[in-house]
Order: C-alpha cells, then structure tokens, then sequence
C-alpha cells in the first residue's frame, strides 16, 4: 500500500485502500462517508472532534476585523466567523517524521 508518489492521496484512493485492507470496497466507502459526515454534524454543533494519535478538529471562532483591500487600499470591514483548526495527533507526526528526506 506504500506509494512512492507526491500526488495527494484522494477520497477515492483511501476507499480503495480501506476496501483493500478490509476486503469489501462498498464497507469501506460507507465507513469512509460516515465518517466524514459525523465530523461534519460535530463541527457544526461546535463541537471537538478527537482521533486519538490521529488528530483532533476543533470550532475555531475568528474575530471581526478590519484589513485594507491591497488593489484599492479601501477598508473592509469582515464579520466575525466560525472556522476550523485541525492539530495532528503524535502518531501521525511520528509516521510523518520517520520519512526521509
């Protein structure tokens, strides 16, 4: 399952692999939706999502603000806004550093 390439691995590659690993594709894309759907809900609801050794996804709320548009040098003014912060869990960053260089 280890690839060589830079290319980033897409949600059809993962199903693919899941389905590969687990023997059953349409398992894997059901899994792979469903999770994809609960972190959704949550982040909604404002909620923190944490995969363990993975990640955790968090609501971030982001203050109102004023910033200068760089082609006209007008002020505009932007609301404030929930986004989202995404930290890596200590297994992945372990698996990421373990790659040479």
């Amino acid at each position: 399952m280890a690839t060589t390439t830079n290319k980033p691995m897409g949600k059809t590659e993962l199903i693919a692999a899941i389905g590969e690993l687990i023997g059953n594709r349409e398992m894997a894309a059901d899994a792979v939706a469903a999770l994809v759907g609960v972190i959704t809900q949550q982040a909604a609801a404002g909620r923190e999502v944490r995969i363990t050794g993975l990640l955790s996804i968090k609501p971030h709320l982001l203050p109102a603000r004023t910033f200068r548009n760089p082609k006209t040098g007008d002020e505009v003014q932007r609301e404030a806004r929930w986004s989202v912060k995404v930290k890596v869990g200590s297994e992945l960053e372990t698996a990421a550093a373990s790659r040479k260089p």
